[in-house]
């Protein structure tokens, strides 16, 4: 067996074992998600960076979970000081569209991690979204769709930014 033929064998393995086949297909824009991601970049897309110390993540959209909550690869990513609709709220489904309007699946998109908020929210991570170029947090503030949690103005790395300081921080 040749040398290429062997080095194809084996991608395919790691692939169908990590789950990036479904129903015998390449689910590409997953794979492409998963070796897209890459932790603690200094910047983002349109010359965004993030700030702080905490990570800095790039990757692409494989999901709108809700109106505040994306995946980006494998991690689930909500988005700091804001509060959107749960499923079966008024607003859900607007807010849920919104977010898929402005940063569709297969987008790139940057987090910045809220330093005050490593540890999490659920499992997720939690952070400002930049996708296609918008700030996603600032953006469902901005339409009406989210609401601030004025309970983390005291703590979050982001409760000077504009956007906060406009909607209540």
């Amino acid at each position: 067996m040749s040398k290429r033929v062997m080095v194809a064998a084996a991608a395919a393995c790691c692939l169908a074992a990590s789950g990036f086949f479904v129903g015998g297909q390449l689910d590409f824009v997953a794979w492409q998600l998963a070796k897209a991601t890459i932790p603690n970049v200094d910047g983002g897309p349109h010359g965004m960076l993030c700030t702080g110390d905490a990570r800095c993540l790039k990757g692409l959209v494989t999901k709108v979970v809700d109106g505040d909550t994306i995946d980006l690869g494998a991690e689930r990513v909500r988005f700091a000081m804001i509060d959107t609709p749960e499923a079966g709220e008024d607003g859900y489904g607007g807010a849920k569209e919104f977010t898929a309007k402005l940063c569709p699946r297969g987008s790139d998109a940057v987090v910045d991690e809220d330093d005050a908020q490593t540890h999490g929210s659920h499992g997720r991570m939690v952070g400002v979204v930049h996708c296609n170029g918008h700030n996603l947090n600032a953006e469902l503030l901005d339409g009406g769709h989210a609401v601030l949690l004025e309970r983390h103005c005291a703590t979050s790395e982001f409760s000077g930014t504009d956007w906060a300081k406009r909607h209540g921080c």
